[in-house]
């Protein structure tokens, strides 16, 4: 309903209303009178500055009155939340060199960019490692967190993070570094180098030594060559 119609519900209301009317137009009169200001402006100035502290807390008490009351929501006791998974999934990575496992590679390559030096790796070898990094809740669901160190093993990278659910974890289905040692101790990140023969003996048969021709302008004439006794 808008505006318009609401007020003019209540002048229908108040020119209904004979008695007010009756009563309204007599004190407008006496008000004229004893002034001796008949100017309506001012008379209207004056009823909405009465109205404001006679009628208007009136009006205030029905709107009040008129709201709807508010449903309180009693608030019940919280059911405590069971993290006992969250130490169960934790103690099966507690303890030097047991937080590393392998992973395959396709799970962590939307981690990666050309320039990661572990890429290279992670190829070589077949598989990532990635380390245990705790529990999580994903879309409601319990996981195991596990950082993919991009930079190498010893450079922390906490943003970078796959999640494998908790109830494969405590089922032991992933596979621990060898030995519990962590990627540096296996040298996993390391370049290896071709190895060089160097104390190997050098064998040379007649058939690996290459003929040679001597030109015979080399060696000189076979013949004798007379000497000339008189030179000396």
């Amino acid at each position: 309903m808008s505006n318009d119609i609401r007020t003019q519900q209540m002048i229908d209301l108040i020119s209904s209303n004979e008695e007010f009317l009756n009563q309204f137009g007599a004190l407008a009169k006496s008000v004229a009178l004893e002034t001796g200001d008949p100017s309506f402006a001012r008379f209207v100035q004056a009823i909405t500055y009465v109205s404001r502290d006679e009628i208007k807390p009136i009006f205030g008490g029905i709107k009040s009155a008129m709201k709807p009351e508010k449903v309180s929501k009693s608030k019940g006791p919280r059911t405590p939340v069971d993290n006992t998974w969250r130490a169960e999934q934790k103690a099966l990575f507690t303890g030097r060199g047991m937080q590393w496992i392998y992973v395959p590679t396709d799970s962590v390559s939307h981690l990666l960019e050309e320039d990661n030096e572990v890429q290279e790796f992670f190829e070589a070898a077949g598989q990532a490692w990635v380390r245990y990094a705790g529990p999580r809740i994903e879309d409601n669901t319990q996981m195991a967190a596990f950082e993919v160190r991009t930079l190498g093993s010893k450079v922390p990278t906490p943003k970078n993070l796959i999640y494998i659910p908790h109830d494969e974890i405590m089922a032991g289905e992933f596979n621990r570094l060898e030995e519990g040692k962590t990627p540096a101790q296996l040298k996993l990140e390391e370049v290896s180098q071709p190895e060089e023969d160097e104390g190997a003996p050098i064998n040379l048969t007649e058939d690996s030594v290459p003929d040679v021709e001597i030109d015979d302008t080399l060696l000189g004439n076979d013949e004798e060559t007379e000497i000339n006794e008189d030179l000396f």
